[in-house]
């Protein structure tokens, strides 16, 4: 596939380069495999423009990832009239003095190119340009965000998260305002502190910087990008980092709000330079200072690691002297830096949970927010209290702080019953007016909580549909993935599954930076039977499993769930599948599965029950879902069949009376005193899990999965199912049982109703010949307290009298 690019000198851009030349060149496009494939489909995959410049030697053309992004979109026809003023005059603005180390650059800064001696240190590219690393880290996250969030981001969406500054007095001291009253710089007077910047130049005085920048912040925004593409603009900034080691903190934070207000880049050169200064001088400034700064950095989009870290560690220090309002713009920092020391995490919690009556609604959003964007873990006590303080006046909470406090319910996997019943009647006629990340929020806290409210559901599906176009992938993945979980099926399921695999296919090259939502997606779609099986395809072809491999997500158990699913549910799916290789690899990596004790007493009764370990095995029957069943035969007069092996071959280790069993646990304590079991493992627990060993609980790592024919499935003994063994050549037609210890994390919250994991789980084994026998906890774990022969009764029904 090529085109054909016409590349000309733009107009209205001084530069000691030679002009752009008319050329043709014939360019593949990356992805143009995944775009036939489309093609193949019945779509047409859009065209992405590259532009190719003649580039003089000695010459560095920088390509600016926002005008990459912006062409990418554009069709053929419309390259040269999207590639024309206003395009250049977006580079002009965010370049402005950017410059590559001894080299010359194609933007160049009008009436600077031949005033290299008035920057010093220009040689090194250190006083001129941010470093390398830090500086290209930062526009590689930029492009991911603006492709990936730029969709449904709402326009206002720092504003809104900032209202609660506006709610009290205190928060004047602490943070930017930028509603704050400005007296307006006249046509005179800028026109004087130019021609002044003009004559004195590198001879400004720092007291005259701080002033010149300050009074000129106060241009209308029409004037900014003029003044910032200006010769003028540049001897500032450079006076600026000159100077830097020179001004008060009072100055250094007016440079800051200045530098606001004008919209000055993040990856300005300048702004690194005064990182470092305002790291060099945290212990020197008030913590009102320490905040403000903190709070100026957020609003300049800049990330200051180094900053935050110093101020935190500060902090740390004198957490004890921490205002209310000092704690909550401290917790949205925290929130909107991602990360904060744990000792310091577990202070600000004893402060919030001192201020907690006092805190307003918005603020214990904010609260919540901190704690969850930086990760920290909230106590259960904490969450309990904010959930009872806001239980009842949820209808008077802005959506934003009703969705923070859902993230940290989510975060720390607690119920409140009372909010969750609250949340429903209060949240659904506000689900249309939201953006679509607060949405997925939503759906995807109920799917974690396995809260299945239908009002709720119902509602975001019913929204979904007309705003899937500006869903992130992220969005689109989690959405799928909650309504899969919770296993349900909203009025509008046709509609609302449609509109999202639409978005799913159309993009596909998003999935090569963010493949683990590709596979949520999927696995969400799996849970209530939806195969697209182009996307499949791709999903499960080498190329993508090769590629997933640099993910920061561990997806080896995903891609072993789906390839499993398709295997069993898609009979007519030809597409690719993991090798046998693959599936060794991914299942020596699962841990060795745990024996709870409500299953251990279910096998031992029924080896007993049945005559003996030949007629039942413990095994997972479908290794791919991950979890293990107690299997058993029965011939047609409903009588147990033997089957197991190593039952019949009796090749397992008895306990002598007088002697003990060597385990793994056993050996260990005798070596190092430590024990293997997991932390919190009573002792019963080990006996259990010991026992078991012995008796062949599965081992992951020890199962093998041959090239079986479509249909056959490997189970965790190592076997095919569905091909015969010695023990059962005889057992042509028999009834296959397996039976369900079931838990409540398998069912929906205070229901009945299996999540979308177990129903599937139990669809597969029928797909398989099997007949799912449920023990669910309800019955069995009350048992448990009884006598041994209520439990053999109970047994007995299940198997022999359903």
């Amino acid at each position: 596939m090529s085109a054909r690019i016409i590349c000309r000198r733009f107009s209205g851009r001084s530069c000691k380069a030679p002009a752009f030349l008319e050329t043709e060149t014939a360019k593949s496009f990356p992805h143009e495999e995944e775009s036939q494939r489309i093609q193949r489909r019945g779509r047409d995959p859009k065209l992405a423009v590259v532009l190719k410049a003649w580039k003089p030697p000695g010459y560095q053309l920088h390509p600016y990832p926002s005008i990459f992004w912006k062409s990418k979109s554009l069709l053929h026809k419309d390259a040269l009239q999207g590639l024309g003023e206003g395009a250049l005059e977006y580079v002009r603005s965010r370049t402005s003095v950017r410059c590559i180390q001894n080299a010359p650059s194609v933007f160049c800064l009008p009436g600077l190119s031949r005033t290299k001696s008035m920057f010093p240190d220009l040689g090194n590219g250190y006083a001129f340009c941010t470093r390398a690393s830090p500086r290209d880290s930062w526009l590689r996250s930029s492009v991911r965000n603006d492709k990936d969030e730029a969709h449904s981001k709402p326009q206002g969406g720092k504003e809104v998260a900032r209202q609660f500054q506006k709610q009290r007095p205190g928060y004047k001291s602490l943070c930017y305002n930028p509603d704050e009253r400005r007296q307006p710089l006249s046509a005179e007077e800028c026109h004087f502190i130019l021609q002044n910047v003009s004559v004195l130049k590198e001879y400004m005085k720092p007291k005259d910087i701080v002033k010149s920048f300050s009074r000129l912040s106060h241009l209308p925004a029409e004037k900014h990008r003029e003044f910032k593409s200006g010769s003028r603009f540049a001897v500032l900034c450079q006076g600026v980092a000159k100077n830097a080691r020179v001004f008060g903190n009072v100055e250094l934070i007016m440079l800051l709000k200045a530098f606001v207000a004008l919209g000055i880049p993040p990856v300005h050169y300048m702004l690194k330079v005064l990182e470092a200064e305002f790291v060099r001088r945290v212990e020197d400034l008030s913590l009102d200072q320490q905040l403000l700064v903190a709070d100026l950095w957020r609003c300049l989009n800049c990330r200051v690691p180094q900053y935050l870290g110093a101020m935190l560690n500060d902090v740390n220090v004198n957490w004890k002297d921490l205002s209310l309002t000092q704690l909550v713009q401290l917790a949205y920092i925290i929130g909107e830096g991602r990360t904060v020391p744990e000792e310091l995490a577990k202070k600000l919690e004893a402060s919030a949970l001192k201020h907690l009556q006092a805190l307003n609604l918005e603020e214990v959003g904010i609260i919540c927010l901190g704690f969850f964007k930086s990760q920290s873990n909230m106590s259960e006590l904490l969450l309990r209290k904010i959930g009872d303080k806001i239980c009842g006046s949820l209808g008077d909470m802005s959506s934003f702080a009703i969705v923070n406090v859902l993230k940290m319910f989510r975060g720390v996997h607690l119920d409140h019953l009372d909010f969750l019943k609250e949340l429903g009647q209060v949240i659904p006629p506000r689900i249309a007016t939201l953006s679509m990340p607060g949405v997925m929020h939503i759906a995807f806290a109920c799917s974690s909580l396995h809260y299945c409210d239908e009002d709720i559901l119902d509602a975001i599906a019913a929204t979904v549909p007309s705003k899937a176009a500006v869903c992130r992938t992220k969005d689109i993945a989690k959405l799928l993935w909650s309504f899969g979980t919770l296993n349900y099926q909203p009025p509008n399921g046709e509609e609302f599954y449609t509109s999202l695999l639409e978005q799913l296919e159309s993009r596909l090259f998003e999935y090569n930076k963010f493949p683990e939502h590709l596979i949520t997606s999927l696995i969400g779609l799996a849970f209530v039977e939806r195969f697209p099986y182009d996307l499949l395809d791709y999903t499960l072809s080498p190329e993508f499993i090769e590629l997933s491999s640099s993910c920061k997500h561990d997806l080896w158990k995903d891609f072993f769930t789906l390839d499993g699913t398709v295997g069993i549910e898609c009979p007519g799916y030809t597409g690719s599948r993991l090798s046998s290789q693959s599936k060794q690899e991914m299942a020596g990596k699962m841990q060795n599965y745990f024996l709870k004790q409500e299953f251990d007493a279910a096998w031992s009764l029924l080896e007993k029950m049945l005559g003996g370990p030949q007629f039942v095995k413990l095994h997972a029957v479908l290794p791919h879902v991950r979890s293990v069943d107690l299997e058993i035969r029965l011939d047609a007069d409903r009588k147990p069949l033997p089957f197991n092996p190593e039952g019949a071959a009796g090749g397992r280790l008895e306990l002598k009376k007088n002697g003990t069993l060597l385990t793994d646990n056993i050996i260990q304590r005798l070596l190092k005193g430590k024990s293997l079991s997991p932390p919190g493992q009573s002792e019963k627990d080990q006996y259990v899990q010991e026992r078991a060993e012995l008796r062949g609980l599965p081992v992951w790592k020890k199962i093998e999965f041959p090239d079986a024919e479509p249909g056959l499935e490997t189970s965790a003994d190592g076997k095919v199912e569905g091909r015969p063994s010695p023990i059962n050549q005889e057992q042509q037609e028999c009834v296959k049982l397996a039976l369900q210890v079931t838990n409540r994390n398998q069912y929906r919250y205070h229901s009945r109703e299996l999540l979308g994991l177990h129903a599937m789980k139990r669809r597969q084994l029928r797909r398989m010949g099997y007949i799912p026998v449920e023990l669910p906890f309800w019955e069995w774990f009350p048992l448990l307290k009884c006598n041994r022969e209520e439990q053999r009764k109970y047994l007995y029904q299940k198997v022999f009298e359903r």
